[in-house]
């Protein structure tokens, strides 16, 4: 189905108001959609998409939730005795650096997995995560 013409559908008084606009409508040429042009989804692909995104949401939400319930024991375990609340404080200032980090992460990793591609970015960053650990 072809696009109307916008010099019929448009109000006239429009098209003398901004009679640069319209030229370039007219001009501009859009090619008819092609059979190719379509994006076909198998719906079994989705599903599974959607499950492994799901699981690997869960599962980072898991990790920041277990680290929030045991903030008190890691301020405890990990940081200088003295003062609890120093403890707490610098622990929960530890949770909150992942959340201040990630977009910075998005910012540099986002544009770099358009250019090299997705997965090249994605294993990248496992492989930077696993080393850290």
């Amino acid at each position: 189905m072809a696009a109307p013409d916008p010099q019929q559908a448009a109000d006239p008084a429009a098209v003398k108001r901004h009679p640069a606009l319209f030229r370039a409508i007219r001009k501009r040429q859009n090619p008819r959609l092609r059979r190719t042009d379509i994006t076909v989804t198998d719906d079994a692909a989705v599903k599974r998409a959607v499950k492994a995104a799901s699981l690997g949401n869960a599962m980072e939400w898991f990790d920041f939730g277990i680290y929030s319930y045991l903030a008190v024991t890691i301020g405890h375990v990990f940081f200088p005795s003295g003062n609890d609340t120093t403890q707490l404080l610098s622990s929960f200032a530890t949770f909150a650096v992942a959340f201040l980090v990630r977009p910075l992460g998005g910012m540099f990793f986002g544009p770099m997995g358009d250019k090299v591609g997705r997965k090249k970015v994605l294993a990248l960053t496992m492989i930077l995560m696993a080393v850290g650990t």
